[in-house]
């Protein structure tokens, strides 16, 4: 794993592999925000339904896919 100022030079040189870095690096610290989000937005739906994260980004995707 690279640490920031490497992930910045990729972006800089405009190297696609900083998408991946970036990813990889902050990847699962984003999803675990926007699901805390998601959580305080929505509470009595994702704590009483059951839904785990995998689920509830199928359902976000098929969401965003029939309101467009």
């Amino acid at each position: 794993m690279l640490d920031d100022n490497k992930i910045i030079e990729l972006y800089i040189q405009r190297d696609e592999s900083a998408i991946s870095e970036t990813s990889e690096k902050y990847g699962a610290y984003c999803e675990k925000i926007a699901y805390n989000i998601l959580l305080d937005k929505f509470p009595p739906i994702l704590k009483f339904s059951g839904l785990s994260q995998q689920k509830l980004d199928i359902q976000i995707g098929e969401h965003r896919r029939y309101s467009s």
